[in-house]
C-alpha cells in the first residue's frame, strides 16, 4: 500500500474507532454534520462530462455568427474527467463576448443569500480576456419562454410587452477576468449577493477577444450572505484607477462595431505611464455608448451620495460628447446620473466630475467613464469613485427610468 493509501486507510480506521468509542450513533452523526456543512453544487453537468455528439448537455452557447469563433467540447485538454468546454476565437474584428452559459430558473429560493461560482480555467495564445461570471436577473419573460419551450422574443410578444418596455432587469453582477497569454489550470472564483425579486441566475464561462480558453469542474453554491459593511467617506473605491496594471478590474461596454476598442495607451497619460483609450474608427449604425466601468454589488451604498471624477482628453470628438456617469439598479428598476456639461471637441487633459444620490433598495452600482460612441478618440485617466455622505435628495424623489434605458452593448 502506498503512502497516500496508507494515510487514508489510517484516517478511516481512526474515524471508525472514534465512532464506536462514542456510541453507535456517533459515526453517523459525524458524517451527517460534515455533509450538512458541504454546500451542494447547483449546476447541472458541472464537469462538462455528459452530452450528445458535439456539445455538453445543460450548457448553451451565445450565437454571434462569426466564422472566427469555435465552441469546442474538448476530450484532450481537461482538468478532470473526460472532457472540458473550450472557446477559440481567431479574430478581433467585432468586440463581442462569447460564452458557454447555464440558466438557473425560479431562483427566488436564493434571495438574501450569496452564490459563489468556482471554475477551473486554462488559456493559450490569449490576447483577449477569458472570464467567469454570475448574473442575477428579474426576468419573467425568459422563465415563460423556458417553460413553454419558445424563444424569448415569442414569449415577450405573447405577454404583450413591446421591445422598449421589456421588463428584464439585471440586479446583480460579478465577473472575474483572466488575461495571461498562457495559463495552466487555475481556479477562478466570484461571489455575489442575490437581491430581492431575483428569479433567474445565469452562469457564464467566456472569452472576449482572440485566443483559446478552457473551462472545467464548475461549482456553484449557495452560501449565507456576507455582512454589508459601511464605506469610508472619501476613499477611492476603484481598483487600478490610473490604469497602470492590466485592466482586468475594468468592464467594457462596447458597440458591436468593427474596430471599436477600449485599450491601454502608453503614448499619453495624465499621470503615470498609461491611460485608457476609447475609440471607434467608424460611426456605429445606431446611437450608442462606450464605457470603461467598474461594478459594485452593494447593499450599503443605498441612500448615499457618491461622486465619480477624473481626467479626460479628446481628439476630434466633434459630433458627440464624453462624460462620467453613475448607474444604479434595484428593486425599483433603473436610475442614473445625468451627463451634465459633457465634454466635446479636441481637449487637453480636463478635469470632470459628477455626483449622484443612490436610491434606497439599490443592489448594483456602475461607475462609468465613456463617450457617446462615434468617430474620434477619448482618453480617461486618474479616475475616482467615492462615497461623500448621505443622499441629498428626499426619499422617493429620484427620477426613475425604465429597465430598457441601459446603453446598448455587446455584453456579456
Amino acid at each position: 500500500m502506498n503512502r497516500i493509501g496508507y494515510s487514508c486507510f489510517s484516517f478511516v480506521l481512526a474515524l471508525v474507532f472514534a465512532g464506536l468509542a462514542s456510541g453507535p450513533g456517533a459515526l453517523v452523526s459525524t458524517a451527517s454534520a460534515q455533509a450538512g456543512r458541504a454546500s451542494a453544487n447547483l449546476l447541472s453537468n458541472p464537469g462538462f462530462e455528459e452530452g450528445g455528439l458535439f456539445a455538453p448537455s445543460d450548457w448553451d452557447t451565445t450565437v454571434a455568427g462569426l466564422p472566427t469563433v469555435l465552441f469546442y467540447w474538448d476530450p484532450d485538454m481537461k482538468h478532470g474527467g473526460g472532457r472540458a468546454a473550450s472557446i477559440v476565437n481567431a479574430g478581433d474584428v467585432l468586440p463581442i463576448w462569447h460564452n458557454w452559459y447555464q440558466l438557473l430558473p425560479h431562483a427566488g429560493r436564493f434571495v438574501g443569500k450569496d452564490v459563489e461560482l468556482t471554475v477551473w480555467t486554462r488559456a493559450a495564445q490569449l490576447s483577449g480576456r477569458g472570464y467567469i461570471m454570475v448574473q442575477c436577473y428579474r426576468d419573467t419573460v425568459s422563465l415563460v419562454a423556458r417553460d413553454k419551450g419558445i424563444t424569448r422574443e415569442e414569449a415577450r410578444v405573447q405577454m404583450g410587452f413591446k421591445f422598449a418596455d421589456d421588463p428584464q432587469l439585471e440586479l446583480g453582477w460579478k465577473r472575474e477576468y483572466f488575461s495571461n497569454e498562457s495559463m495552466e489550470w487555475t481556479p477562478k472564483k466570484v461571489r455575489v449577493y442575490v437581491p430581492p425579486t431575483t428569479n433567474l441566475l445565469v452562469v457564464r464561462c467566456g472569452l472576449y477577444g482572440p485566443g483559446q480558453v478552457w473551462f472545467d469542474d464548475a461549482v456553484l453554491t449557495s452560501e449565507p450572505a456576507k455582512p454589508s459593511t459601511p464605506f469610508p467617506l472619501g476613499k477611492n473605491l476603484l481598483a487600478n484607477p490610473g490604469f497602470e496594471r492590466p485592466i482586468d478590474d475594468w468592464e467594457f461596454s462596447i458597440p458591436p462595431t468593427g474596430g471599436a476598442a477600449v485599450t491601454l495607451d502608453s503614448s499619453t497619460a495624465h499621470s503615470g505611464r498609461y491611460s485608457i483609450l476609447l475609440t471607434t474608427p467608424q460611426k456605429p449604425g445606431f446611437q450608442t455608448y462606450m464605457n470603461a466601468c467598474q461594478v459594485f454589488n452593494v447593499r450599503n451604498m443605498s441612500g448615499k451620495r457618491v461622486r465619480m471624477s477624473g481626467w479626460c482628453k479628446l481628439e476630434n470628438v466633434n459630433d458627440t460628447s464624453a462624460y462620467l456617469s453613475i448607474y444604479a439598479t434595484g428593486i425599483y428598476g433603473v436610475d442614473g446620473s445625468l451627463a451634465g456639461d459633457a465634454l466635446s471637441g479636441t481637449l487637453d487633459w480636463t478635469f470632470y466630475s459628477c455626483e449622484f444620490d443612490v436610491p434606497k433598495n439599490t443592489y448594483t452600482v456602475w461607475a462609468r467613464a465613456g463617450y457617446q460612441a462615434t468617430l474620434g478618440k477619448c482618453w480617461w485617466d486618474d479616475l475616482k469613485f467615492e462615497v461623500i455622505g448621505d443622499a441629498q435628495a428626499a426619499a422617493g424623489t429620484t427620477k426613475k427610468k425604465s429597465a430598457s434605458s441601459k446603453p446598448a452593448s455587446s455584453k456579456p
